[in-house]
């Protein structure tokens, strides 16, 4: 697949070139599976390089689910990657909350009827401000901190 092709980062990674941990991720997912919540990932990434990131991250069996590029024929903006995970976990959409760090994951998460929390780890915060809940860093929050903004 083309789009495979492009994005696969198996040879810079195997060259040295490190995949960067946004600060406070597994903390915080390590956290969440410990809170009996379930997981999923979703990334517009290929299989391959979602296998290498959850690799290099230690994270390889920290989702129930995972979403990838392949598995949908619109990906983000479109809903269909959220749905797709909703389905897999066997929830209604709307009992998810997302994280992203990107306005078309934003736009695809909240066409979805999720609950959006944008992580600004790259994009400024006013470019995510259309997501429930903007942090800057997982490092600074719990799942129940989380939890208990959005009922807010």
């Amino acid at each position: 697949m083309m789009a495979e092709a492009i994005d696969d980062k198996t040879d810079e990674v195997a060259a040295g070139a490190p995949i960067v941990e946004v600060p406070g991720a597994t903390v915080f997912v390590a956290a969440t599976r410990a809170a009996g919540i379930r997981t999923a990932l979703v990334s517009s990434a290929s299989a391959a390089n979602v296998r290498l990131a959850l690799a290099a991250l230690g994270l390889e069996d920290a989702f129930e689910v995972a979403v990838d590029a392949g598995q949908v024929t619109t990906g983000k903006p479109a809903p269909e990657p959220y749905l797709l995970a909703a389905r897999m976990l066997g929830i209604p959409a709307a009992e998810m909350i997302v994280f992203e760090d990107s306005v078309a994951g934003i736009a695809a998460a909240q066409a979805a009827g999720a609950l959006c929390v944008a992580i600004a780890s790259w994009e400024p915060t006013q470019r995510l401000a259309s997501a429930d809940l903007v942090i800057r860093t997982w490092a600074d929050w719990s799942p129940a901190d989380i939890v208990a903004t959005l009922a807010d």
